[in-house]
């Protein structure tokens, strides 16, 4: 089930970054956007005594392009042990 709901871990800091395509599909290096710590206070709901957990995601509005560019990823720093702060999240309830 966990791998069907991915989401941004909370209170852990997120580097993004956009890679810009030419018309011949050459890419430039990649330019740093923004680093976004998503928050740590969990988004749910109960709504008739079923707990409803809200993933988090994250929207940016690229604007400003360059002329010669027909073409952009959005692209994200990989996690691993030595840059991350939360190893695991969960959302425990009553058993069924």
């Amino acid at each position: 089930m966990s791998y069907s709901l991915k989401s941004l871990r909370r209170g852990e800091r997120y580097r993004y970054g956009i890679i810009l395509y030419d018309k011949y599909h050459n890419a430039t290096a990649v330019k740093h956007l923004a680093d976004v710590i998503v928050p740590a206070i969990p988004t749910f709901d109960v709504i008739n005594g079923v707990l409803h957990v809200h993933p988090i995601g994250i929207r940016f509005t690229i604007s400003g392009l360059p002329k010669d560019a027909v073409a952009y990823e959005i692209v994200r720093c990989g996690k691993d042990l030595s840059n991350m702060s939360t190893i695991m999240q969960c959302v425990i309830s009553r058993p069924v």
